[in-house]
């Protein structure tokens, strides 16, 4: 009799799955959606771009150090897609120059309430990374795309 419920039951969520693939309620084919990280594809020649935000010192001599997004308490992504607003040009996606500019606000405004008061300066790194055909990839360089001055 357990045997027998249990048949009963799997194949009932089975005909239940079933239904649902052939007959979306919700106009999509969960668990086949169309996942955003496998929607597009990068092919040999493909460019794509990584993101930091770095503080300025003061002092001209000193370097850049590098601020985290837990720093700033902020989601990574959300930094992330700020930077790549702040550092859009024509290589890149191009972002209207509200959007940059609100983005870049937004960054200071960050910068100056989380960060000490020895940096004078904000800006987004980048490194631009090409997909080769073969095995190995030698890291890029990092480099200074866009920097702005803070007003305090």
């Amino acid at each position: 009799m357990k045997k027998l419920f249990a048949i009963v039951v799997s194949g009932g969520v089975l005909l239940f799955q079933a239904k649902e693939i052939a007959l979306p309620a919700t106009g999509w084919y969960w668990p086949f959606m169309d996942y955003p990280m496998y929607s597009e594809s990068h092919q040999a020649g493909d460019v794509f771009h990584q993101y930091r935000y770095v503080a300025l010192p003061c002092d001209t001599a000193a370097d850049a150090r590098v601020v985290r997004s837990s720093v700033l308490g902020v989601k990574f992504f959300d930094l992330q897609f700020l930077l790549e607003a702040a550092a859009s040009n024509q290589e890149r996606r191009v972002i209207a120059p509200d959007v940059r500019d609100a983005a870049i606000e937004k960054l200071s405004r960050l910068m100056l309430v989380r960060v000490g008061d020895d940096v004078c300066g904000a800006g987004v790194e980048v490194r631009r990374h090409r997909i080769e055909n073969g095995i190995g990839h030698q890291v890029p360089p990092w480099t200074l795309e866009r920097t702005w001055p803070l007003v305090r």
